[in-house]
Parts: structure tokens; C-alpha cells; sequence
């Protein structure tokens, strides 16, 4: 197991105050053994390299990221909207970016579209922003006993 260590801006802000956005944090991941693929659902390429992310604050993982063969990334289930859904777009009252750099690649990304008009652009991410973008989405998750 290859082990690689990266810094990349803090995924979330507390109370959304973008000065606290520019910290780093050191975020961990691993190339795992297993191809990431779940069967059923999502079969990657044999050239493709599953990246999980170490710093998951779960026990299970909802998105996945992984390295294709050219260095760019991709996540599945794709994260269509979910800039958007997670509040990484622009506040509609001030026109600001709520999470600075973070809402910064969700732009870049399409995450603030209701609908993905060039999937290559989400399906070509660096895998570094990728991972980066996950950890904050499952950081967004709460879960409920019904």
C-alpha cells in the first residue's frame, strides 16, 4: 500500500467565516489494493487508481475518487449540484463565495449547476480538489434514526 500526504486548504470553515478558510490541514490518502469498484453499480477501469481518502470522517464512504491514467480524477457517484446542495455556491444576497477556495473549485467544476452541460469538465478533475471536495461533502452528511 503506497501512502502519500498532501496539503490542501481546510474543506470546511467553521460558522462559514471565510478568513478561517486559508488554514491547511494535511490531508491523507491512499492508493488502495482494491479497485474501488462497487459491484452492481461501478466497475473503473483496470488503469484507473482508487484514491480513499484517509481524512473521511465516516466509517463508510458515499463518493469515491479516482485517478485515471492521465493524472486527472473523476468521482462517483458523480457530484452533479452538490455545490449547490451543501452551500459552496453564491450567496444570492451579497454575491459572495461562502467557502472561499473551496467554493472557488465548485465553480470550476460545474457543482453550482442544476444540470452538467459538459460532463468532461467534472469527469477531468484534479485529484487533489476532488479529494478535497468529497471530504467536505461527507462532512455535510447527517444521519438519522427513523
Amino acid at each position: 500500500v503506497l501512502v502519500f500526504l498532501c496539503l490542501i486548504p481546510q474543506p470546511f470553515c467553521p460558522e462559514r467565516q471565510q478568513s478561517n478558510c486559508n488554514n491547511l490541514i494535511r490531508i491523507n490518502f491512499i492508493m488502495a489494493e482494491d479497485n474501488g469498484g462497487r459491484p452492481g453499480y461501478h466497475s473503473p477501469d483496470p488503469t484507473d487508481t482508487y484514491l480513499r481518502d484517509e481524512n473521511n470522517p465516516l466509517q463508510r464512504e458515499l463518493w469515491r475518487v479516482f485517478e485515471t491514467k492521465d493524472g486527472t480524477a473523476y468521482v462517483i457517484p458523480r457530484p452533479d449540484a452538490l455545490g449547490l446542495k451543501y452551500g459552496l455556491c453564491d450567496d444570492e444576497d451579497d454575491d459572495s463565495l461562502p467557502f472561499g477556495e473551496l467554493s472557488e473549485l465548485a465553480l470550476e467544476y460545474g457543482l453550482c449547476n442544476e444540470t452538467i452541460s459538459d460532463p468532461s469538465i467534472i469527469n477531468s478533475m484534479d485529484p487533489t480538489d476532488a479529494l478535497q471536495l468529497t471530504n467536505y461533502f461527507h462532512r455535510q452528511l447527517i444521519f438519522e434514526v427513523t
